[in-house]
């Protein structure tokens, strides 16, 4: 950066300090530990700057570690913030670069952990990204009953891009029986986001936790132990007293047909937003026997469903966006979708995320294009629907969709699926506007905290399925 000349010197403090404040955010977004921060980069300039930005707090209370010699940069933020809360983000990666490096970071990481438990009464976000279990063992055993009271978002996950994996995973069967540990008086904590390390490692009193994210990295192998969790389980975490959005994604939970001994409505009071996508028939189970008032979207992958009937004739009264990956149907499920029909009817928004397959075709669409042609056995109040297929699926269904669902507004579909004569092929109403989907807006609800952009959709895993799954269509469209 070049030494200010006479127009930034004319700049008053507030504009400069606005212009320091975006450098920091964009050098922490881009994620580049080979870069210095910005905010440390304008100390260096002239005296001016240099004043300026040692005596703004706000410059220094957030904090993102993702190399060496983290501990000694993380002490100048925690004494140039001053009494400011904190959010802190690591990324402890350990790369094949050398004996020596990898202990001194490994050094360096246990230093960083200590120096943030001196100072967890001051964090009101902190999120921990490593596979290193030596970490995760010292993190342990620094934080077990620190106060954290002003705690608000909490994170621990395998880094990015990495596979969780704990030795001898397969003796642990029910998550609240792991060894854990808590934290102390972290009644602010709202926000919580573990995958399979984070599950393992960690135990939270969850009581006031209005968001909670259970997400496996999607890589996992399919062939690693999964970490069973009994159906009750999850019966409390869906009747959190404060519990507004419950994530889960990947082989997390595996709850078998246990609940027909005991047939009863789980209250989740609280629950607004649910997503699910894992093994075992959870969702079935959600759909019989959850009651939830409050409920406005669901987000599930619709094969986690027994054979059998949903227990129940009422519906979610509040559910407005219904959103389905991967519908891969059979071909006699016609009554299980009539009643999953009926238990959301209420939607006004439907989303649709199927990906070609290789050996099977996807067949709800059909289903759903068949099913609709019979009277009150439709989405009756369906306004917009977004079908992520492939172009000859939507060919084959869209006129009978569109037919069976008058009061729909909006069609949104894979990009490459829109030509001139689309119109035409589909028998598309006038009243129904039909545009393709952008990819710059997300596919699915997404409901979460506004928090450090380096956290958010990037590393969602149902959003990048659900990409991954209009990038293919349009490939294949485009063939």
């Amino acid at each position: 950066m070049d030494k200010p000349d006479k127009p930034f010197d004319s700049l008053p403090n507030e504009l400069l300090l606005q212009i320091f404040h975006v450098l920091g955010d964009t050098t922490r977004v881009n994620g580049n530990s080979q870069a210095l921060a910005g905010k440390i980069v304008v100390t260096h300039v002239c005296g001016l700057w240099r004043e300026l930005a040692l005596s703004t707090p706000s410059l220094w209370n957030v904090f993102q570690h993702d190399g060496l010699r983290g501990c000694e940069r993380l002490r100048v933020y925690i004494e140039r913030s001053r009494n400011l809360p904190l959010t802190v983000e690591l990324f402890f990666r350990f790369t094949p670069t050398g004996e020596d490096r990898s202990i001194a970071a490994l050094e360096d990481a246990f230093d960083i952990l200590q120096l943030i438990s001196d100072n967890l009464h001051r964090c009101r976000q902190l999120h921990i990204f490593t596979e290193n279990e030596d970490i995760l063992e010292d993190f342990h055993d620094h934080f077990q009953g620190v106060s954290a009271p002003m705690l608000e978002a909490f994170t621990v996950c395998s880094g990015r891009g990495g596979i969780e994996y704990v030795e001898g995973w397969g003796q642990f069967q029910t998550w609240f029986c792991l060894p854990g540990f808590s934290l102390s008086g972290s009644t602010a904590l709202k926000y919580v986001r573990l995958d399979r390390i984070g599950m393992h490692f960690i135990h939270l009193d969850l009581k006031s936790v209005v968001e909670l994210r259970l997400e496996t990295n999607p890589k996992w192998p399919k062939d690693h132990p999964t970490l069973d969790i009994n159906y009750t389980v999850l019966n409390d975490l869906l009747a959190l007293p404060k519990i507004e959005t419950l994530s889960i994604w990947g082989f997390v939970f595996k709850v078998d047909l246990e609940f027909d001994a005991e047939p009863r409505f789980v209250q989740a009071n609280s629950l607004k937003h649910f997503r699910l996508s894992t093994r075992g028939w959870i969702g079935h189970y959600f759909l019989s026997n959850v009651s939830a008032p409050l409920l406005e979207t669901i987000t599930l992958e619709p094969d986690l469903f027994s054979g059998r009937g949903l227990a129940r004739s009422d519906y979610f009264p509040s559910l407005h966006t219904l959103a389905l990956i991967n519908p891969c149907w059979q071909p006699t499920a016609d009554s299980l979708l009539l009643e999953i029909m009926e238990v959301t009817r209420k939607v006004k928004r439907l989303v649709v995320s199927d990906g070609p397959r290789a050996n099977s075709k996807p067949l709800f669409l059909t289903m759903m294009a068949k099913l609709g042609e019979a009277p009150g056995n439709i989405w009756p109040e369906l306004e917009e629907a977004t079908l992520s297929s492939t172009i000859e699926d939507l060919d084959n269904n869209c006129p009978q969709i569109l037919q069976s669902h008058p009061n729909l507004k909006k069609l949104l579909v894979t990009p490459g699926c829109l030509d001139e004569t689309m119109t035409t092929r589909w028998s598309v109403p006038e009243t129904v506007s039909v545009e393709g989907i952008d990819k710059a807006d997300p596919l699915i609800p997404v409901y979460w905290r506004p928090g450090p952009t380096s956290l958010d959709s990037a590393q969602d895993p149902f959003l990048a399925f659900c990409e991954q799954n209009t990038n293919a269509n349009s490939t294949s469209d485009a063939s």
